[in-house]
């Protein structure tokens, strides 16, 4: 009788570890989003407070301008900035410091990182990728920091616009449409689960 008692506690508590998984599983989803977003509009802050020259890029800008949010399942945000800016990003991480979020220079390629401080060694609650690209001069191209796919013309990001979103103004290409399409082809704005647009 005891056996049985024990094998029922055992499934009942089994069936609550999977419930209370799912429930993880679902808040983590949103909260990711959540997380995402706050730490973008932070980090916009923080680089407008401190004149860096930037604009947002990639899956970010696209969520942004298609759905006026992050979209669903990423993990982090994309920010472009143009050289290093050491002395700007000094007081850009001076700022994020103060609300416990980690700014650092990435090691093996060119990019700063944000992430909360205390799980800088994880990305479960997202993180923002700054990347720093550099010009070419001789066909007026921004060079990507992740490689040829990241590369993109001047024309399209010229002289960056303001945008509100989130309750502040960001930096965004002043051709949003024209960055769109080189980034993910003529059909963006129909949602794609998982696909890359050049990075594919």
């Amino acid at each position: 009788m005891n056996l049985v008692l024990i094998l029922i506690f055992i499934f009942i508590l089994l069936i609550l570890l999977f419930i209370y998984y799912i429930i993880y599983l679902i808040r983590t989803r949103h909260s990711m989003k959540y997380h995402i977003r706050y730490l973008l509009t932070q980090t916009c802050k923080a680089l407008n407070n401190a004149n860096v020259e930037y604009w947002i890029d990639f899956g970010s800008l696209l969520g942004i301008y298609r759905e006026n949010d992050i979209i669903e399942g990423d993990n982090d945000g994309d920010i472009c900035i143009i050289g290093e800016n050491k002395e700007k990003m000094k007081k850009v991480k001076e700022e994020l410091n103060k609300l416990n979020i980690k700014l650092y220079r990435e090691k093996t390629w060119d990019a700063y990182c944000c992430k909360y401080k205390y799980f800088h060694n994880s990305s479960i609650h997202g993180f923002i990728d700054i990347y720093i690209n550099k010009i070419n001069k001789e066909n007026d191209t921004y060079i990507g920091a992740t490689g040829v796919n990241s590369n993109i013309s001047k024309k399209f990001i010229k002289n960056t616009k303001k945008y509100k979103w989130n309750g502040i103004y960001i930096n965004v290409p002043e051709d949003i449409n024209g960055t769109l399409i080189w980034r993910y082809g003529e059909d963006y704005m129909i949602p794609k689960p998982g696909f890359k647009g050049r990075d594919s």
